[in-house]
């Protein structure tokens, strides 16, 4: 396709990763695929994203009204980010710009200019999740609001177990993070509640608790938690627990 324009948004940028994309904008210029920065205003075509903790997948999920757009992730050597993602593009660091360049055209080939049929059966195809979050912190609603949305994930929020023990009788839900130290009722009695109620035995809990203590662990086990997130959350380890359970809770519908 001749004189083709790719608009490009990066997430929180290094010095390196600035190297790299100012050498594939210049080489670019004089090519039929044009490759420039995503203006503040301007809708993205290609996201190329360079952090893996809550903060910057935030700053992601701000941009991400656009969901046919595709993903290029940029890890580290040892980082496991681009494996629990699924993600199909990435990019290891160092970057060198031929390197990169060369991956932005396989996306704008396969993904950009790809047949929408295939695109919209790729959603239609997809399960959305919904999760229910348990936690008195406005922060860590918030941080978990941005990254599930960013992840296609409906989620609805209880301050108490109270709450919490209401919105599951009038909703259904994938899996439930529930945090350790509430108002009232604490996380592990909200826990073992649930687990009493035969509708919601094979419910995945994750608890969320800034312990990491294995008499901790070992509560929440007794209680009948799946998994045992410490805080603050990281975005990898977060994921990994939504897709170990994802399977899992589609028995549930």
């Amino acid at each position: 396709m001749e004189n083709q324009s790719v608009a490009i948004w990066t997430s929180n940028q290094s010095d390196a990763i600035q190297w790299a994309m100012s050498g594939v904008l210049r080489v670019s210029a004089t090519r039929d695929i044009r490759y420039s920065m995503c203006a503040k205003d301007q809708k993205p075509d290609l996201f190329l994203l360079d952090e893996v903790m809550l903060d910057s997948v935030s700053a992601w999920n701000e941009m991400r009204g656009y969901r046919e757009s595709p993903t290029i992730l940029i890890t580290t050597p040892k980082s496991e980010i681009a494996k629990i993602h699924h993600s199909k593009y990435t990019i290891r660091l160092p970057i060198v710009p031929a390197r990169l360049l060369m991956l932005l055209d396989e996306v704008v080939k396969n993904e950009i200019n790809a047949s929408t049929e295939i695109v919209e059966k790729a959603v239609i195809d997809t399960h959305i999740m919904k999760i229910l979050l348990v936690d008195d912190s406005p922060t860590v609603q918030k941080q978990m609001e941005l990254y599930l949305r960013s992840l296609n994930i409906k989620v609805d929020f209880a301050g108490t177990g109270e709450e919490a023990l209401h919105l599951l009788k009038i909703n259904q839900y994938d899996a439930m993070f529930l945090d350790v130290i509430l108002p009232g009722l604490d996380g592990y009695q909200i826990c073992k509640i649930v687990r009493k109620m035969t509708e919601f035995k094979k419910l995945p809990i994750i608890m969320l608790t800034s312990k990491s203590s294995p008499f901790d662990k070992i509560r929440g086990s007794i209680a009948g938690c799946d998994a045992y997130l410490s805080k603050p959350i990281n975005a990898a380890t977060l994921l990994e627990a939504i897709n170990k359970y994802k399977q899992q809770s589609t028995l549930l519908a």
